[in-house]
């Protein structure tokens, strides 16, 4: 479709100044989820920003919108 860029944030959590009742961006790691179980490989990091966004929740003194990080990802198939 064209698309070179896609805009998301850690946990989903960024916010839009327009929409002030907005729940965020996409969560970074959701996005690269979704890419990958689409076929378009993003490379090893969906771990280390999960763990980054587990993170951020303690920081922030609140849950991020993510919902990758509440249900974890599709299983892996075995051969």
């Amino acid at each position: 479709a064209g698309v070179q860029t896609l805009e998301a944030s850690i946990g989903g959590s960024g916010v839009c100044p327009f929409a002030p009742h907005a729940s965020g961006h996409i969560a970074t790691q959701d996005q690269v989820y979704m890419l990958d179980r689409s076929g378009v490989e993003q490379g090893d990091q969906l771990e280390r920003l999960i763990e980054g966004a587990a993170g951020l929740e303690p920081v922030l003194g609140k849950t991020v919108p993510s919902p990758l990080l509440k249900a974890g990802g599709f299983p892996v198939a075995s051969a």
